[in-house]
C-alpha cells in the first residue's frame, strides 16, 4: 500500500483528476486510485503511481510526494518485525513549480483573475499602466468575490492620476 499524494505547485486551481484542485493543495494516491480503478485495472502500487506520471499528471507545475511505501501483509514475518515502527520517508518524484509572471507581463485578465491568497493588494501597487488597470477593473465588474479586488485597483488608479 502507497501513501502520499500529487501536489497542486502551480498558481492557479486546475480541473484535472475529474475534479478541481486548488493551488498548493493535493489529491492522496487512495482518491486518485478511487477515481481511476477501472481504467488502470491494477492495484495501488508504484506501477499506478508510474501510470499516473505517463498518462494524467501534467509535466510542469505538479508534484508527486510518496510518503509511505508498504508491501502486502506477510503471515511469515515475527510480530516483532511487524510491530516496528517504519520510518516515514518522502520522497519527490517529480517537482518544477510553474513560474509566477513578471508584473510587467500581466494581462489585464492576469489582473481580473487575481485571487486573494495572491496579494493583490501588492501587486495591483506594482502596476504603473492606467490603461491595463481599467481594462481589468471593466472585466473584474459583475464577477462575484471580486469587490475588493476592485476597489484596489479604483484606488491605484486615482494614485497615478495624482
Amino acid at each position: 500500500m502507497i501513501k502520499g499524494c500529487v501536489r497542486n505547485m502551480t498558481d492557479r486551481s486546475k480541473h484535472i483528476f475529474k475534479m478541481s484542485v486548488p493551488s498548493g493543495r493535493s489529491v492522496t494516491f487512495k482518491k486518485l486510485y478511487e477515481t481511476y480503478r477501472r481504467k488502470y485495472k491494477g492495484k495501488l502500487d508504484l506501477d499506478f503511481i508510474k501510470w499516473l506520471q505517463e498518462n494524467k499528471i501534467p509535466k510542469e507545475g505538479w508534484e508527486v510526494v510518496i510518503d509511505k511505501y508498504e508491501d502486502e501483509f506477510d503471515p511469515t514475518k515475527k510480530l516483532t518485525e511487524i510491530s516496528e515502527p517504519q520510518e516515514n520517508k518522502v520522497t519527490k518524484v517529480t517537482s518544477l513549480p510553474a513560474k509566477r509572471i513578471p508584473i510587467q507581463k500581466l494581462t489585464a485578465a492576469d489582473i481580473a483573475d487575481l485571487k486573494h491568497k495572491d496579494s493583490p493588494k501588492k501587486t495591483v501597487q506594482q502596476i504603473m499602466s492606467v490603461h491595463k488597470l481599467r481594462r481589468a477593473l471593466t472585466l473584474c465588474k459583475g464577477k462575484p468575490g471580486k469587490n475588493l479586488l476592485t476597489r484596489y485597483i479604483k484606488e491605484r488608479i486615482d494614485e497615478i492620476k495624482h
